[in-house]
């Protein structure tokens, strides 16, 4: 049962670090796109520190309470995704992929609002730009030898290589017992743990 739901969480993962910052980019106003960029990092961190107050002993940190920690997770679940039905499509997409140029000028209406017609109008003007440049289909081949766009893709996979590489999952993982090891007591390991949590939260 562990086995099949950490499958699930892992397929969960690749959606959420692929799709959503890309959704959240295409939908955020010009001016913050780069904070938009940071909420998916910011929303795995938060992640973590909620199940490190989850796994406290004072809560559900028991052996016979640890499941009710795993499975809150599923509240997390149903409030983050019961809204999906009404968030707005992207404009981008309808304009570049869809070819849908007055829906994507709906949408954009609905999230820039109808009084910011200039910012509307230079959104459209940049897909429009984007969408004459994206005409031509591209293949896996030609966008890696594309020199323009594998740098790019070099430095993005190195970050996400070296973030999974560096050990920081098993640290995580393992943080009690560290701090044991380091001579704290049991609770105060807990409660080290997740001082470390909230700080990579803020760090970000």
């Amino acid at each position: 049962m562990l086995m099949i739901g950490r499958f699930i969480v892992g397929l969960a993962s690749g959606l959420t670090f692929t799709a959503l910052p890309m959704y959240l980019t295409e939908i955020a106003p010009l001016e913050l796109r780069g904070t938009f960029g940071v909420f998916c990092a910011v929303g795995v961190t938060a992640g973590v520190v909620v199940g490190q107050v989850f796994s406290l002993k004072v809560i559900f940190g028991t052996e016979s309470l640890w499941h009710y920690a795993l499975c809150f997770y599923v509240v997390l679940i149903i409030i983050c995704y019961s809204p999906v039905f009404i968030f707005p499509e992207s404009p981008k997409y309808l304009y570049i992929i869809k070819r849908n140029r007055e829906q994507a000028l709906r949408e954009l209406q609905k999230l820039r609002g109808k009084n910011a017609q200039s910012q509307i109008e230079k959104e459209m003007e940049d897909m429009e730009l984007e969408s004459n440049q994206t005409s031509e289909i591209k293949t896996i081949r030609s966008i890696l030898c594309d020199p323009s766009l594998l740098l790019p893709i070099v430095i993005v996979c190195a970050f996400q290589g070296g973030q999974q590489l560096s050990g920081i999952n098993a640290i995580f993982y393992y943080s009690v017992t560290i701090f044991k090891e380091a001579g704290l007591s049991q609770e105060n390991a807990e409660w080290a743990n997740l001082g470390a949590g909230w700080l990579s939260e803020k760090n970000i």
